[in-house]
């Protein structure tokens, strides 16, 4: 090796790379000129012994320049140099041999030869490249001759059409322009002149699938020598989205005017009161129908407080009401009834409504009252009330005569009774057959009669509050046997069933005013025996549910029909059927029965059907003794 060092130095300044290789291949020593066209530094290459260079021999092998040193045929072609990096170089070489002090030397040359071999390659990948950058554009680019005919296009323009770039060649700008906007392409065309060669414009394409694509053109013209158009090229953006946005913004728009214009129609035109308000209690807008309420010009109201129109007597009361309407709030106040100053100074009584009508950021910008005149309603209201107050008074009236007379009647009554008993009893001598029968009946109609009188005194008591009830631990089925007892022969006279079937509670243990309850069983017992025709069936059932107990009548008499079902709770108050008009009655039975149901904190209700029959059930709550 030292005899290779005056080597060295005349060959470290050569300009054309050189490499020394020992006879069993190693690389000994490489130039500054080699290294660097490798990249390699040269103390990575010396000693090296793997593959540096290799060569394509003949039948397409691939040998390490080490290994193909010995044979040295050729001594020169070309190989491929691995470089720093990974890449490689296409080189020329030549080889010869040497003998030194040290022993058999190679001394290499080599030369890049990539650009020679790989310029058609360059130009094609610069052609693939160029056409890379056009595709990847995020514009549409095309160029067409002056009759429209596309002469190139990019990889965008083709695909907005399902089409690869050169399936586009050949066809008319023109024939994909909708035909509504081709008149309008040919007359773009038209403008271009020497001197404005280049027009911006909105033009829409139609892709094969029928749907209309939005275009935001750029076309520059190509003149000939004569001055005519001969070609144009030109770049478009797919604007569909907004051009979309703009259409919805524009009908939003115009919706907005048609419900705003809708909002002004009703707002003038609607009978009830209508007024917005700004957020300082001023009158911004108001329509016709307040200015009749108010009577006053709209002018007069414009600009001016809601404060102002409020009586002095309740300010306090209304400057918190109207502060509490101007506040934002989740829900709406109740509507409020109150008075207005009119412009005569008199006093228009309304009912107000308030609630926030625009937004501005997290405000209400405007507030809408609603103003009704109740001003009629009023005065009907207190006549109603004032009619109430006299029929209340007339039915207090009519319930202290009832009483009243109900005592009075009720003497003479039981003198007639005690007499009519003595003559039909025959007591002071015998009488005819015909006196006793007078006797007889002069005694039935009077026990009637006090019935009847009874019952106005009851319903009179339970009108006036002064009737009581006295409660007690009453076995409801015993009493129920007791009741079924007092109407059984009159049941059998009629050839009518009276079933009571056993109970489910082994008892029915309730807490009633037993009078109450009795003259309520009695009384529904006997209208089903009254209104149900002969051979007919009246059942009694005691039953537990839920914590109440539950009494029911059930007939199969003539019914009622659905219109009077309440009514016969009426005092007075007899179903107007052809059928019960040959039963005699005052209809007091069944309001009473309701009434002392009531007392109980109990219901009587109906269920019928006209012809099949009835069912009135009485509930009562279970509570303490």
């Amino acid at each position: 090796m030292s005899g290779m060092t005056s080597w060295q130095h005349l060959l470290d300044d050569a300009e054309m790379a050189m490499a020394l290789y020992a006879e069993d291949g190693a690389l000994i020593w490489v130039n500054p000129a080699l290294a660097r066209l490798s990249g390699f530094p040269r103390e990575h290459l010396q000693g090296r012994l793997d593959g540096f260079l290799y060569v394509l021999e003949p039948g397409g092998l691939i040998t390490g320049f080490p290994e193909y040193l010995p044979r040295m045929a050729p001594t020169s072609g070309t190989a491929t140099m691995r470089c720093l990096g990974g890449g490689s170089l296409d080189v020329s070489f030549t080889a010869g041999r040497t003998q030194t002090p040290d022993g058999i030397r190679y001394l290499v040359t080599v030369a890049d030869i990539s650009d020679e071999r790989c310029l058609p390659c360059r130009i094609r990948d610069s052609r693939e490249r160029f056409r890379q950058a056009v595709d990847e554009q995020p514009e549409m680019l095309c160029r067409c001759l002056a009759d429209t005919t596309i002469t190139f296009v990019n990889q965008g323009f083709a695909s907005l059409f399902d089409r690869t770039p050169p399936e586009m060649l050949g066809l008319r700008l023109r024939d994909l322009t909708p035909v509504d906007e081709r008149a309008a392409l040919d007359g773009h065309l038209a403008l271009f002149t020497r001197f404005s060669p280049m027009h911006d414009l909105r033009a829409t394409l139609v892709r094969p699938s029928g749907r209309r694509v939005h275009l935001l053109w750029r076309r520059r013209a190509v003149f000939s020598p004569d001055g005519a158009v001969e070609a144009f090229s030109a770049t478009a953006r797919d604007i569909t989205t907004q051009a979309c946005l703009e259409e919805q913004a524009l009908r939003t728009h115009q919706l907005l005017r048609d419900s705003e214009e809708r909002f002004r129609l009703v707002f003038d035109q609607t009978p009830v009161g209508m007024a917005l308000v700004d957020t300082a209690g001023r009158f911004v807008q108001v329509n016709g129908a307040l200015t009749t309420i108010l009577d006053m010009r709209a002018d007069d109201l414009l600009g001016r407080l809601v404060l102002d129109l409020f009586p002095g007597d309740r300010r306090e009361e209304d400057m918190a009401w109207l502060r509490a309407c101007l506040v934002p709030c989740p829900e709406p106040l109740p509507p409020r009834e109150h008075a207005l100053l009119t412009g005569t100074g008199e006093r228009a009584w309304v009912q107000t409504t308030c609630s926030p009508l625009g937004m501005t950021g997290a405000e209400p910008g405007l507030f809408i009252f609603h103003i009704e005149d109740i001003g009629r309603r009023r005065a009907e209201e207190e006549a109603l009330k004032q009619a109430k107050d006299q029929a209340v008074a007339a039915s207090q009236a009519k319930s202290l005569f009832l009483q009243t007379m109900s005592h009075e009647l009720r003497t003479p009554l039981n003198a007639i009774i005690g007499f009519s008993e003595v003559i039909s009893g025959a007591l002071l001598g015998d009488l005819g057959a015909r006196y006793r029968e007078y006797g007889a009946d002069i005694v039935s109609s009077a026990h009637h009669l006090l019935d009847i009188i009874n019952d106005i005194l009851d319903i009179a008591r339970i009108e006036t509050g002064t009737v009581s009830v006295t409660p007690e631990l009453i076995n409801a089925d015993a009493l129920v046997q007791e009741s079924v007892a007092l109407l059984r022969d009159r049941a059998e006279a009629k050839n009518l069933a009276l079933v009571v079937p056993p109970s489910d509670c082994g008892g029915c243990l309730v807490v009633a005013d037993r009078r109450a309850l009795k003259q309520i069983l009695i009384n529904l017992l006997s209208n089903a025996v009254k209104f149900t025709p002969a051979g007919g069936t009246i059942t009694v059932r005691t039953e537990w549910t839920g914590g109440e107990m539950r009494l029911r009548v059930q007939d199969t008499g003539i019914g009622v029909d659905p219109e009077d079902q309440e009514r016969i709770f009426e005092p007075f108050v007899q179903a107007e059927r052809e059928k019960s008009r040959h039963h005699e009655g005052t209809g007091l039975g069944l309001p009473l029965c309701r009434s002392l149901a009531a007392l109980h904190g109990g219901t009587l209700t109906l269920n019928s059907h006209p012809g099949e029959g009835s069912t009135f059930t009485l509930t009562l709550p279970d509570r303490p003794l």
